[in-house]
């Protein structure tokens, strides 16, 4: 007897700004490589996702208002970086119901 997979794992279509913000990707990833070019290995690795992370959060935000015009890929990873070098992260926010919640300070960045 075969059986189909509940709608809930079968594969969605991905969003319709998917494909252009893998477009811009390789611009982003490149600029966060120059800014942290003096982080090695992990490290790296980790500073460069925190900026493709936040500057898909910041696309996805343009998208939502109708804005994607303004959606540069140097701007993103500048403002990326920035975020980073500011000691924001992005993964590391602990959620409100976590218990102890940590203030912005805490974090450890």
């Amino acid at each position: 007897m075969m059986t189909t997979a509940p709608d809930r794992c079968r594969p969605r279509a991905p969003a319709p700004w998917h494909n252009q913000f893998l477009s811009i990707l390789p611009s982003i990833r490149r600029h966060a490589g120059n800014a942290f070019r003096h982080l090695r290995g992990d490290d790296l690795d980790d500073a460069v996702s925190e900026v493709v992370a936040n500057a898909l959060t910041v696309f996805v935000r343009l998208v939502e208002l109708g804005k994607t015009d303004l959606a540069y890929p140097d701007v993103l990873a500048r403002y990326g970086v920035a975020q980073i070098l500011s000691g924001h992260c992005f993964d590391h926010r602990p959620a409100k119901s976590d218990v102890p919640s940590f203030t912005q300070g805490d974090l450890p960045c």
